[in-house]
C-alpha cells in the first residue's frame, strides 16, 4: 500500500548478495597469492526468496553482475576489478552450499593479466536446487572467468568440480587431471 517493493538480491545497504567468499581481491594492482588454501567454506543459507519473483530470468538487483541469486553461493578466491595478479599454488577443497553454486576461482568484471598456477579445487558439493526454486539449478566450477575479464592464464591447474571450468559462457570440461 505504500507503493516501497524489495530490492532483491541485496542487503540493507543495497550492496549485491555475493554469499560466503575466503579470499576477496578487489581493485588490487600486482599482488601474488602463493601457498594459500580454502578448507571447509560452507554457505546453508536457503534460495532467494520467492517475494521476488524467478531469478533466472537476469539480474535481480541493478548493481548485480552475474545473473540471478548470489546470496546462497560459495567462492573461494573472488578477483574483481584487479590487476596483475599471480595465484601460485593455491588449493580450496571442501566447499559446500545447500542450495547455491560453487566457484573455485573466480575473475570477474575488468581484471586483468590474472595469472594461475598448480592452483586446485576438490571436493565440492553444490545444493540441491530442487524444480520450482528462485535460483538456478546448483553449479560447481573450478574456475570462472567472466566475460568482462582479460588476458587470464591457468597453467598446470586442476579441478574435480561436476560442472568444469567456465570461461565467459563456455564450459571447458575434462580438467580434472592431476588434482
Amino acid at each position: 500500500d505504500s507503493g516501497l517493493g524489495y530490492l532483491c538480491n541485496g542487503d540493507s545497504m543495497f550492496h549485491v548478495n555475493k554469499g560466503a567468499i575466503a579470499f576477496r581481491i578487489d581493485g588490487v594492482l600486482r599482488a601474488t597469492l602463493r601457498d594459500t588454501s580454502v578448507a571447509g567454506l560452507r554457505n546453508l543459507g536457503p534460495a532467494g526468496s520467492e517475494l521476488c519473483g524467478p531469478y533466472l530470468g537476469g539480474f535481480s538487483h541493478p548493481g548485480a553482475t552475474l545473473p540471478g541469486y548470489g546470496g546462497s553461493m560459495v567462492r573461494a578466491y573472488s578477483f574483481a576489478g584487479s590487476r596483475d595478479v599471480s595465484v601460485d599454488r593455491a588449493v580450496a577443497t571442501a566447499l559446500e552450499t545447500s542450495a547455491g553454486s560453487i566457484v573455485g576461482f573466480d575473475v570477474l568484471t575488468d581484471s586483468s593479466n590474472m595469472a594461475f598456477t598448480a592452483a586446485q579445487v576438490r571436493n565440492t558439493h553444490a545444493g540441491p536446487v530442487s524444480a520450482g526454486m528462485t535460483t538456478a539449478p546448483a553449479t560447481e566450477h573450478g574456475f570462472h572467468v567472466g566475460v568482462g575479464a582479460t588476458e587470464v592464464t591457468i597453467t598446470g591447474s586442476c579441478s574435480t568440480t561436476k560442472d568444469g571450468f567456465l570461461d565467459g559462457t563456455a564450459v571447458v570440461r575434462g580438467n580434472a587431471r592431476g588434482c
